[in-house]
């Protein structure tokens, strides 16, 4: 206890550091699984490849991650930043691709109806019912 008083400066720094990092790369990788998860939920090929790819990059090992990352971007933030938005794209991607495919036809029919454009159905329909899902996979 002693010594978290005496450097609490330190802490309090690595500490924001940290949650900065952690919340760069969640906003990396769900808006990267966004995009990639409205397109493979229209398209069953682009769905199956986008798990496939994402698995790997899952099943790579920290440490083997960003030791391969070095020579490119070298050692601080972004090395972190790219290993953490690589092992988040396969949950978060599916979710979004789930949660868009679970969306009942009939309200989407509805909206059509209605007059909207193929992005305001997207926009305005089918996320925002989708929501619950693509958080469960940022809960993840």
């Amino acid at each position: 206890m002693n010594w978290l008083a005496n450097n609490w400066d330190q802490v309090f720094t690595a500490l924001v550091e940290h949650v900065v990092i952690a919340f760069t790369s969640l906003a990396i990788a769900f808006a990267v699984s966004l995009i990639v998860g409205i397109w493979a939920a229209r398209h069953d090929r682009v769905f199956r490849w986008a798990l496939a790819i994402s698995g790997l990059l899952y099943t790579i090992p920290t440490l083997a991650f960003l030791a391969l990352l070095i020579p490119i971007v070298g050692l601080g933030k972004t090395n972190a930043i790219i290993c953490m938005v690589a092992f988040s794209l396969m949950i978060l991607i599916r979710n979004v691709a789930v949660g868009l495919r679970e969306v009942s036809a009939d309200v989407v029919e509805a909206a059509r109806g209605m007059g909207m454009t193929a992005a305001e159905i997207v926009r305005k329909v089918e996320v925002p019912i989708a929501l619950p899902v693509m958080f469960a996979g940022i809960r993840t």
